[in-house]
């Protein structure tokens, strides 16, 4: 069983702000937090709690999964699927 990496989780949250376009003090003032918290939750020197954590994954649109762990869990008949539709698209793009 993997266990948390709070400093890979602060590095991943710190990635997604920046794709976002987000500055700390957007994110901090979004979240109700101070700036200094998140950036100290970005340096993996603090820690959050679930409900920051659902929330800081909503803000940035991605998984609390993908947040916590560094992992997306794509379920099998997702991942058949998305299978299915690159066949497709490598089947049309060679035509």
């Amino acid at each position: 069983m993997q266990h948390f990496d709070q400093n890979a989780f602060g590095q991943r949250v710190k990635h997604f702000r920046n794709k976002r376009g987000l500055t700390l003090e957007q994110m901090s003032t979004a979240l109700n937090i101070s700036i200094d918290h998140l950036s100290r939750i970005e340096l993996g020197k603090r820690g959050a709690s679930i409900d920051l954590i659902l929330d800081i994954a909503d803000l940035l649109n991605v998984s609390v999964d993908f947040l916590a762990r560094g992992i997306s869990r794509i379920p099998p008949d997702t991942q058949l699927l998305i299978g299915q539709i690159r066949e497709l698209l490598d089947s049309v793009e060679t035509m």
